[in-house]
C-alpha cells in the first residue's frame, strides 16, 4: 500500500512537463515496471539506463534532463522553480541547513537541493566515468563544471517540508507526517463523517493505518459493516442498519485521506 518515493518523483517529472522518464538501474524490477505504467499512462515514454555509461548514450538527444537525487520528494511548489531553470540550472540550499538535512555539500556556502536541469549534450561526460559511479552525484559535478546558473532556495523549503529527503525510516515517518499535514489542510469538510475522519487522523490514528495490512483490514471491515447495515435495514431494523453504515463511512474517509500520504517501503 502507499506510494514509493520513486512514484512521487515520476509524478513530479510528469507535472514538470518531461516527455521521457529515464530510470537508472534494473528495468525488469517490479518497481521499474510499476513506474513504467505510471509514465506511459500519462503519455510519457520510458527508457532504462543500467548505469552512467548507458545514460551518457542519451547525449545526442536534444533538449534537457531534469535530474532528481535519490530519496528526494519535491512538492508541486517547486514546479515553478524547475520552469525557472529553463534548459539548465542547479537548485541549491544554504549549506548549514542543507547538509544537516542530508543534502550534498557543494562548498562552505552551498548544498545541492537535489534538483537540477542539465542540457542533454553534457551527458557525454558520463562516458569518462566508471560505470559504477553514482549517477546523480556525477551529474551534479558535470553541471557545476559547466557553470550552469544556480537558483537558491531559502531555508523554509526544508522547515515547511516542501522539499524532503528520505534517507531512512525516521525520515520516511517524518515525511509522511508532513504530507499528511498538507493533505489535511486541503481536505474540504462537507459532512460529519469527513470531519470525524480528519479529527481521527489529526490525533494519531494514521499510525494504525500505517501498519502492514491495516488498510486492507479497515477496508474489509467498512465494506462488511455497509453490507450488513443494508441487510439489517432490509429486514426492518432501519435505524440499526443506518447506524452501522454511519460507522463505516468515516472509516472509508479515513482510508481515502491517509492512503495517498503513505510511503511504500
Amino acid at each position: 500500500m502507499g506510494r514509493s518515493i520513486a512514484d512521487r518523483q515520476v509524478e513530479f517529472a510528469l507535472s514538470a512537463g518531461c516527455d521521457t522518464i529515464v530510470l537508472i538501474g534494473n528495468g525488469a524490477s517490479d518497481e521499474a515496471i510499476a513506474l513504467r505504467h505510471i509514465a506511459e499512462k500519462a503519455g510519457s515514454r520510458v527508457q532504462v539506463a543500467a548505469g552512467p555509461h548507458a545514460l551518457g548514450s542519451l547525449a545526442g538527444h536534444r533538449g534537457s534532463m531534469l535530474v532528481m537525487q535519490p530519496g528526494l520528494m519535491p512538492s508541486d511548489r517547486h514546479l515553478a522553480d524547475v520552469a525557472t531553470m529553463g534548459k539548465g540550472g542547479i537548485m541549491v540550499l544554504p549549506a548549514g541547513v542543507g547538509v544537516e538535512a542530508g543534502y550534498e555539500r557543494i562548498d562552505l556556502d552551498r548544498a545541492w537541493a537535489g534538483l537540477l536541469v542539465l542540457p542533454s549534450e553534457l551527458l557525454l561526460s558520463l562516458q569518462q566515468l566508471p560505470d559504477d559511479a553514482d549517477a546523480a552525484a556525477a551529474l551534479l559535478r558535470i553541471a557545476l563544471q559547466a557553470g550552469l546558473p544556480e537558483f537558491r532556495l531559502e531555508e523554509d523549503a526544508l522547515t515547511e517540508g516542501s522539499l524532503v529527503l528520505v534517507r531512512d525510516e525516521s525520515d520516511a515517518t517524518a515525511a509522511e507526517d508532513r504530507i499528511l499535514a498538507r493533505a489535511l489542510t486541503q481536505v474540504p469538510v462537507r459532512s460529519a463523517s469527513q470531519w470525524l475522519a480528519k479529527w481521527v487522523l489529526q490525533v494519531g490514528a494514521r499510525r494504525l493505518v500505517a501498519r502492514p495490512n491495516s488498510v486492507a483490514a479497515l477496508l474489509f471491515g467498512a465494506m462488511l459493516l455497509t453490507v450488513a447495515g443494508v441487510a439489517v435495514g432490509a429486514i426492518g431494523h432501519f435505524y440499526l442498519g443506518l447506524a452501522m453504515i454511519a460507522v463505516a463511512v468515516p472509516v472509508l474517509s479515513l482510508i481515502h485521506i491517509s492512503e495517498p500520504t503513505r510511503l511504500r517501503r
